[in-house]
C-alpha cells in the first residue's frame, strides 16, 4: 500500500469515527431532550401525569419498535440508506412536536423520534463493525457509546431551569 492509500485510508476512518460519534450523540440526545421540556409542558399543557409519562416512555417504545426491524431493514435498503433515514425521521419529528396541539401529536413526535433512536443503535455499530479497520473498530464503538451518553447528559441538563408563572 503507498502512502496516498494509507491517507485516503486514515481519513475514511477518521470519517466514520465522526459518524460514529453523531450518531451517538443523535441517539442521547433522543432520550434525553425531554427532561428539558417536561417542566413547561407540566405547567402549560394541562396534561395529566399519565400523559406526560407516556410521552416521555414514547421514545424508548419508538425505540423497541424499529430495533426489531432495523436489522433486516440494513440488510435489505443498506446501512448508508437506514442511517439517512434515521435522520430524516428525527428532522421530521422536530417540527411535530415543536407544532404540535395537544397530546396526540405529542406522542407521534416522540415516537418518530424512538424509531429514529432504535434505527440509529443499531444500524450505526453495525455500518462500523463493516467499515472501520480490526484496530479502529473499538475506538468507533467507544466513541459511539461515550457520546450516546453525553448526548443523553446533555438533554437532561438542567442549568437552565424553566420557571413556570404560577
Amino acid at each position: 500500500m503507498n502512502e496516498n492509500q494509507g491517507a485516503g485510508k486514515s481519513g475514511y476512518n477518521r470519517f466514520l469515527l465522526l459518524v460514529a460519534g453523531l450518531g451517538g450523540l443523535l441517539y442521547g440526545v433522543d432520550v434525553g431532550i425531554i427532561a428539558g421540556a417536561l417542566p413547561y409542558l407540566e405547567a402549560t399543557s394541562g396534561l395529566n401525569a399519565g400523559q406526560l409519562s407516556f410521552i416521555v416512555a414514547a421514545v424508548l417504545l419508538g425505540s423497541v419498535i424499529s430495533t426489531l426491524f432495523a436489522g433486516m431493514l440494513a440488510d435489505w435498503l443498506g446501512r448508508k440508506k437506514m442511517m439517512a433515514l434515521s435522520g430524516i425521521l428525527f428532522v421530521v419529528s422536530i417540527p411535530v412536536i415543536a407544532l404540535a396541539h395537544g397530546y396526540g401529536p405529542l406522542v407521534v413526535g416522540r415516537l418518530l423520534q424512538g424509531i429514529s433512536a432504535g434505527l440509529i443503535g443499531v444500524v450505526i455499530p453495525l455500518y462500523l463493525a463493516e467499515c472501520l479497520s480490526a484496530s479502529h473498530r473499538g475506538k468507533g464503538t467507544g466513541i459511539f457509546q461515550w457520546l450516546l451518553t453525553f448526548g443523553i447528559f446533555r438533554g437532561d441538563d438542567h442549568r437552565i431551569v424553566f420557571q413556570p408563572a404560577r
